[in-house]
């Protein structure tokens, strides 16, 4: 049993790490962004602190806000 779980668990990483979340957030925006107006997208969740997910939703936040069209906030 524990070996099939430290196989699921390897399986699962590489799947996660193979994942093109930067295509797929693209998409979703282009996609929204259909219309003739100016994106607004809202981040919700930490960005204050130091914690792991504040810094990602830091940087997400960062990477949307330089693209034109799009106006982000946290």
């Amino acid at each position: 049993m524990r070996n099939r779980l430290v196989a699921r668990q390897l399986q699962r990483i590489h799947q996660i790490s193979s994942f093109d979340t930067r295509s797929l957030l693209e998409r979703v925006v282009k996609t929204a962004g259909t219309g003739s107006r100016d994106l607004d997208v809202q981040i919700q969740g930490p960005f204050e602190t130091s914690y792991s997910l504040a810094r990602v939703n830091r940087r997400l936040a960062e990477t949307i806000s330089s693209t034109p069209g799009l106006y982000v906030s946290l």
